[in-house]
């Protein structure tokens, strides 16, 4: 790591994990490496919170990818009130450069998607409620448009991960 310009870490969500993360990795890289976080829902600002774990806020931003990986084109990069200019450029640039449509949003809960999509998945569970089978739901929202139905999305990132972004 010692070459290292930026490091994108992808743990579970827990704020604890991440800065001791952050730790490890300022130890071991230069000065000007961007630590990036791939949170979904933690605050940047609280993983940047400067402490015995955190030495180098202004190098931290979020680069919150979505699933699947591999086909979705969003990317959402979260500056919070410290993030340097060149930290935030870094990002951008390495998110264009792997492909991605590159947004640059608010450190505010839910960032900008999960704020979108919050109040999708609170009709999802209604309607579940209701005995709308979980396919029919799937099967409406994917010929709305969207890459994969709610059911599918809550499978394949985790009731956890979705737990803790609504």
């Amino acid at each position: 790591y010692a070459g290292a310009d930026l490091v994108i870490e992808a743990v579970f969500e827990n704020l604890e994990l991440k800065r001791k993360i952050v730790q490890q990795v300022e130890e071991v890289t230069p000065d000007h490496c961007v630590f990036a976080t791939n949170t979904s829902a933690i605050p940047i600002a609280d993983i940047a919170a400067p402490g015995e774990e955190v030495k180098r806020p202004e190098n931290i931003v979020g680069m919150h990818y979505f699933s699947p990986v591999p086909s979705m084109p969003l990317l959402e990069i979260i500056p919070h009130a410290g993030t340097s200019g060149e930290a935030l450029s870094t990002a951008f640039a390495v998110g264009t450069k792997q492909g991605k449509t590159c947004v640059v949003v608010k450190d505010v809960p839910g960032f900008y998607v999960n704020r979108c999509l919050g109040p999708i998945l609170v009709e999802f569970c209604a309607l579940v409620k209701e005995g709308v089978p979980l396919d029919k739901l799937d099967k409406a929202m994917k010929n709305f448009g969207m890459p994969v139905g709610p059911a599918t999305l809550i499978d394949e990132v985790g009731v956890d991960v979705a737990s803790k972004v609504a």
